[in-house]
């Protein structure tokens, strides 16, 4: 645990996690829509936490954060079950802790109390549907780009500004009004770059979702209970004594960060081409992270409904 104090504890906020993950809305995730379908969503989401985990035992009181999020989305179907689509989160980022007990060395610009607002990680993906019974079956291949350069050392960063290749796939099962939907995805990251002693850290991923719901008033209500986590393949840890001051330094950018969170949603159709969504995600465990619950509304528009 050496240099903890002296250098700080900074981890990248938790609400993109559910953001980046496919939604199983009716536009999204396994289930691709007709050929012609255009789709447009906002997202707004708000994570608060009070701490950082390193793991069972070793915490860090009074360093949370607070990030508000807004995220256009748009997805278009060109051809008979192929899906593009592209998002850009907004963030508002906020520390909440103390600001003189975990000084970052390396940076720290957000971590003044203020509220920093800048855009994040440009994602587009590509998502076609292999199956339909008796399940549906979805490959999905996206990438993931900084468009700013925004702070990545510190209690309070934006991300991690690492250039992404995510692969995966996406299955359902409709059981009359019931259902389940999974993600899972694999994202190749790059290496961050700092120095020699920071290219050794693997912070390629794992992230997965599962949610189960049920469907009610033909259709229009959608009652669901989802989980979300992450799986870091490599990174640094907060509580290994043989990290070295030089990796230290950055170790937002590779930190090894695993995460889950449950919650329910509420899904409603208001109308034949504008549906809102309400959800919660409980921080349940994590490890390297912060314990940040996000609450959050989505809505998608079908601004094209196709053949």
């Amino acid at each position: 645990m050496r240099h903890v104090t002296s250098i700080g504890l900074g981890v990248v906020a938790v609400c993109w996690l559910l953001l980046a993950l496919e939604r199983p809305a009716r536009a999204q995730g396994a289930w691709v829509d007709a050929p012609g379908s255009l789709t447009g969503g906002l997202n707004f989401s708000y994570a608060q936490s009070d701490k950082v985990i390193g793991d069972s035992k070793l915490e860090f009181p009074d360093s949370g954060t607070r990030t508000e999020e807004i995220m256009p989305r748009i997805e278009y179907v060109p051809v008979n079950h192929l899906a593009v689509g592209v998002q850009l989160p907004f963030d508002g980022l906020t520390y909440l802790g103390n600001k003189t007990e975990y000084v970052h060395r390396g940076g720290g610009a957000y971590d003044d109390g203020s509220t920093h607002y800048v855009a994040t990680d440009f994602r587009a993906d590509v998502r076609y549907q292999l199956l339909e019974d008796p399940f549906v079956f979805t490959p999905i291949i996206g990438v993931s780009v900084p468009v700013t350069a925004y702070e990545t050392v510190g209690n309070t960063v934006a991300g991690r500004h690492l250039d992404q290749l995510i692969v995966g796939a996406a299955i359902g099962r409709m059981i009359n009004n019931f259902y389940v939907h999974a993600v899972y995805t694999y994202s190749f990251v790059q290496r961050v770059d700092y120095s020699e002693a920071t290219k050794r850290f693997n912070e390629n991923h794992s992230d997965g979702s599962l949610r189960i719901g049920y469907r009610l008033l033909h259709d229009k209500l959608d009652i669901n209970l989802e989980g979300d986590g992450r799986i870091t393949h490599g990174g640094l840890d907060f509580d290994d004594s043989t990290n070295t001051k030089a990796e230290f330094l950055y170790h937002d950018a590779y930190l090894h960060e695993d995460i889950l969170l449950v919650g329910p949603g509420l899904e409603y159709q208001l109308t034949d081409k504008l549906a809102l969504d309400a959800y919660a995600r409980i921080f349940v465990t994590g490890l390297n992270t912060q314990n940040a619950s996000v609450f959050g509304l989505n809505v998608t528009w079908n601004i094209l409904t196709g053949d």
